[in-house]
């Protein structure tokens, strides 16, 4: 079994090629398709971008497109990734990532192939707590895709880790294309979580899980080591992630760059920390709190989880450098 890898990529050409060294280790012998963005920071120090095209098993589609937030979605990326891809590589499945997503274990390929699909299903509708569900049901888009290809209701789930069999994102994708144009669009929202499980579910005769554990959708903080533990122990479960947060306190930066965007995240918590101090009137608790992490039921079990997100797009990154020194471990019990 072959497998096809997306990535979209903004920046860091260190980082991502700290990533394919991590992909092509967990998952032996994939093909990359590294899509780089009209919107690319240039950054000499961090590398060049067109070195990354001449290592194994990795490809840059040579169709640029635009990632910026005002797009509201990754969906024409890897539509194009995988369009390039169809066209060029030989593989069976089609697995999404993003380019702060690292494995952290071995077995990924046989989970995946154990199923058609993988993705989460969350039935999006009048009573789910879906973000951005007005804008979801206002999409003429979606009510386009969903006419063509039958589908009765919508389903959301995250990107990373999302697979299919190739036949069946081949089908999806001619579907999206025919109804949903990136270039001409209104309303900004993330359109992949919600346009390829609402496919994926109609169109799939087996379905697992995404093989990502997403800090994102499970609401945490961050990702810490002692996540990436618990998953290469087979003991990941909500309760044990409440542990290890329920005294939870962020680690110093190691950059300049994660020393602003541990200051605008503070500056975040104290600003909805004072408005609700101005609507209540009493004093908030600015803590982690754990009982917003929600339940893994339908996302995440021991058995599917195999990659993290988010690792933070610095190299030495602890949480990077950890996987970095695990996978070095894998690989020397391999020889």
């Amino acid at each position: 079994m072959k497998i096809c890898v997306s990535i979209p990529v903004h920046e860091r050409p260190d980082v991502i090629l700290d990533q394919i060294k991590n992909f092509r280790f967990y998952l032996p012998d994939c093909q990359i398709v590294l899509h780089k963005s009209q919107n690319f920071i240039h950054s000499p120090e961090f590398g060049k971008f067109d070195e990354l095209e001449k290592l194994e098993g990795v490809s840059v589609n040579p169709v640029s497109l635009p990632t910026w937030s005002k797009w509201g979605s990754f969906v024409h990326v890897h539509n194009s990734n995988f369009e390039f891809a169809e066209k060029n590589l030989s593989f069976d499945y089609f697995c999404l990532h993003a380019s702060n997503d690292l494995y952290v274990k071995p077995g990924a390929l046989k989970y995946i192939s154990s199923f058609d699909a993988g993705f989460q299903q969350d039935l999006i509708d009048s009573s789910s707590k879906w973000v951005l569900k007005d804008k979801i049901f206002s999409d003429p888009d979606l009510k386009k895709i969903m006419e063509l290809s039958g589908a009765k209701d919508i389903f959301g789930s995250q990107v990373e880790g999302m697979f299919f069999k190739r036949g069946i994102f081949s089908k999806m994708v001619e579907i999206i294309n025919k109804c949903y144009d990136f270039e001409n669009v209104q309303l900004n929202y993330e359109r992949a979580e919600v346009y390829y499980p609402t496919l994926a579910r109609k169109l799939s005769p087996s379905t697992g899980l995404p093989c990502v554990f997403s800090s994102v959708a499970a609401a945490l903080p961050e990702i810490v080591p002692e996540v990436v533990e618990k998953i290469r122990e087979n003991l990941l479960t909500r309760e044990s992630i409440i542990s290890i947060y329920r005294n939870y306190q962020p680690g110093s930066p190691t950059s300049a760059s994660e020393s602003k965007k541990m200051i605008i995240k503070k500056l975040k918590t104290y600003a909805k920390a004072f408005i609700q101090l101005l609507k209540e009137r009493k004093m908030p608790d600015i803590g982690f709190d754990v009982s917003k992490i929600p339940p893994f039921d339908n996302k995440y079990t021991v058995n599917n989880v195999y990659a993290v997100k988010r690792v933070d797009r610095e190299i030495n990154n602890p949480l990077r450098c950890k996987i970095r020194d695990l996978t070095k471990m894998d690989r020397e019990k391999t020889l």
